[in-house]
């Protein structure tokens, strides 16, 4: 005699591959029409396919159990719907209306926000272990979860680091500075498209982030007129670049960097320029620019840009160079080689110095990388060479050049990185309020600024807190801002007890 169908219990969802990281509400409305049908859940895999079509007996017991993850969900869920279409139509007789209505939102899970109780707080002691529990709230993989703090860029979080760091590991300051904006980036972004409000997107970070880090991560803070008048400022010193020369900033280290930018292009050096994102490297490129300018012709910068960075090919620079001297592209490889060369050779000879400069560096195939250093070894065939390379990336493009596969192009490189910000916070904030019309010693308290000082590194990062402060400021009602008004880095964590949306 067969035994009647049973519900399934949480035992399936054992850690056999994982599934109980991503354990959610049992599927009960899945699992009572299985047993209101005399189905077993062999019977119901078998409907749907079984392994051969992706759902074997333990996964679709995972899927009732609640222990799968969204993305196994999102593959499933036609299958198994197709399933049991086709079943109750051809062997239930079930009409069609009667088939959608019993299915109708079945393998839906409900949508609710991310919430840490104070126990929780207490127990997640790092924002790893914090995200990690943000991963499992939304049934997410690593995988997910990596992609969506930005595993694609530089400094992005890898599968294997966000392990890591959700385990209370990667304690270095500095890396959790470069990966934090990313991550807090890419999970607003995840929120955004599940429809959550700003205030709840923001109430489910503070879980994660504190609330200084959430302002630092955010998009520009621009000032609006009523504030800049509050002020007395005539515009947002700190939103948008410099108007002129006379408005960039400057300090003996970015005039030194500027010195190695030129020596390469005179001397036909390799650099490489290393910064994060708002470092100050555009400011940086167009200075030399504007350095190639006044040269009398003397120097020449060719700076191709492309809309993506990762599909440049060796092709597609020689075009860009020959276009650049008004020369037709052969087809012939070598014959495309020696023209580039015999050009080269025609500048040298004339007195003028030529260097390929290329931003985001970091996104360069492999091969171009390869192919740069053959670009930049053309020369006479004795001691002369023809051509400088200056390279501008993020982070992550060092690291990368480390490898053992450019050990030959970074030995020949020489690498410089933009300069931390934090020493020099007072003389850049006074910099650009000059040029708004305001006073730095009227508008800031010294204190407050050596507290915006110790939470970025960047120009972009303090002017962008600079103005935070400012509103702040303005919302109180104070015309100067206090360190009373900031949060200390220094101080204890400050995550607390959850903030629920109203």
């Amino acid at each position: 005699m067969r035994r009647p169908p049973q519900r399934i219990v949480s035992h399936l969802g054992s850690k056999k591959r994982g599934y109980k990281k991503h354990a959610g509400p049992p599927n009960t409305r899945l699992d009572d029409l299985r047993i209101s049908l005399d189905l077993s859940v062999r019977d119901l895999a078998n409907i749907c396919g079984g392994s051969a079509n992706g759902v074997s007996k333990t996964t679709l017991a995972y899927l009732l159990n609640g222990t799968i993850s969204d993305e196994m969900l999102h593959k499933l869920k036609p299958k198994v719907l197709d399933g049991l279409r086709h079943f109750l139509s051809k062997h239930k007789h079930w009409s069609k209306a009667r088939i959608e209505e019993q299915l109708k939102d079945i393998l839906e899970r409900p949508d609710v926000p991310f919430t840490l109780t104070d126990e929780q707080l207490d127990e997640l002691t790092t924002w790893g272990m914090r995200l990690d529990a943000f991963r499992r709230h939304y049934r997410l993989s690593y995988d997910t979860i990596a992609d969506i703090c930005g595993r694609d860029r530089a400094w992005g979080i890898s599968r294997s680091t966000f392990q890591r760091i959700s385990a209370g590991g990667q304690k270095d300051s500095r890396f959790a500075a470069r990966i934090k904006p990313l991550a807090a980036e890419g999970l607003r972004r995840f929120l955004t498209q599940k429809g959550r409000t700003t205030e709840e997107i923001e109430a489910e970070l503070s879980l994660i982030f504190d609330d200084q880090e959430i302002e630092m991560f955010a998009q520009r803070t621009t000032l609006k007129e009523e504030v800049l008048h509050f002020f007395g400022l005539k515009r947002d010193p700190f939103t948008g670049d410099p108007r002129s020369a006379e408005e960039v900033f400057t300090t003996r280290q970015l005039d030194k960097i500027a010195e190695q930018i030129e020596d390469a292009i005179n001397y036909q050096g390799m650099l490489a320029v290393i910064g994060d994102i708002g470092s100050g490297k555009t400011i940086l490129k167009r200075r030399t620019m504007e350095t190639v300018k006044k040269s009398d012709g003397k120097m020449r910068l060719l700076f191709p840009e492309f809309f993506n960075m990762d599909r440049v090919h060796t092709g597609s620079i020689s075009a860009f160079f020959l276009r650049a001297f008004g020369q037709r592209m052969p087809h012939d490889l070598v014959a495309r080689a020696e023209k580039i060369r015999d050009i080269l050779e025609e500048q040298s000879t004339s007195g003028v110095r030529v260097a390929l400069c290329f931003d985001e560096c970091h996104h360069l195939d492999d091969r171009v990388l390869t192919a740069l250093k053959n670009f930049w070894e053309m020369g006479s065939g004795g001691y002369d060479r023809y051509l400088g390379i200056v390279l501008f990336g993020q982070p992550q493009f060092k690291f990368r050049l480390q490898e053992e596969d450019f050990r030959e192009i970074f030995e020949r490189l020489e690498v410089v990185e933009m300069p931390n910000y934090k020493k020099c916070a007072y003389d850049y904030l006074k910099h650009r309020l000059k040029f708004a019309g305001g006073d730095i010693d009227r508008l800031f308290e010294r204190k407050a600024i050596d507290i915006l000082a110790r939470q970025v590194d960047t120009p972009l990062a303090l002017g962008n807190l600079a103005n935070v402060a400012l509103l702040k400021a303005y919302i109180v009602g104070q015309k100067k801002v206090l360190a009373a008004f900031l949060n200390d880095p220094d101080d204890e964590p400050r995550v607390r007890a959850i903030r629920q949306a109203k």
